[in-house]
């Protein structure tokens, strides 16, 4: 299920519904004490994108959502360009800022869980 969008200095973070998996529905009902039951996930180490040279030569400029998908560690398990911001330099750098961006992982009854979420690099 796809949940959230984040940028942090170029990235965005905004829910999106419909695509993330958790394991909550195989938890019981009893539900485990602790001090953070739920949480969304988050940008826990934020990497601003370096705006490619050949790019700025090209006067290039757009936003790049690139699909994060987490392990309930809060590593990422993949990236990829969920929609391009129609410049092959600004995609390349949007996928490595979000490569080295940290994560902490949704929390749901007390337990980490993984997802898919996008990330919104702007390049101005």
């Amino acid at each position: 299920m796809l949940k959230r969008v984040f940028v942090a200095a170029a990235f965005l973070a905004l829910p999106f519904a419909g695509l993330a998996t958790t394991s909550s529905q195989a938890q019981s009902a009893a539900r485990p004490m602790c001090a953070e039951p739920q949480a969304d996930a988050r940008i826990a180490r934020s990497i601003t994108a370096e705006y490619p040279e050949l790019a700025r030569m090209e006067d290039a400029k757009g936003t790049a959502l690139v699909q994060v998908d987490l392990l309930p560690t809060g590593d990422l398990a993949g990236v990829s360009i969920a929609k391009s911001s129609g410049n092959r330099y600004l995609d390349e750098a949007a996928l490595g800022a979000a490569r080295q961006t940290g994560f902490d992982a949704e929390i749901r009854n007390c337990a980490k869980v993984g997802g898919t979420y996008l990330v919104a690099v702007n390049f101005e």
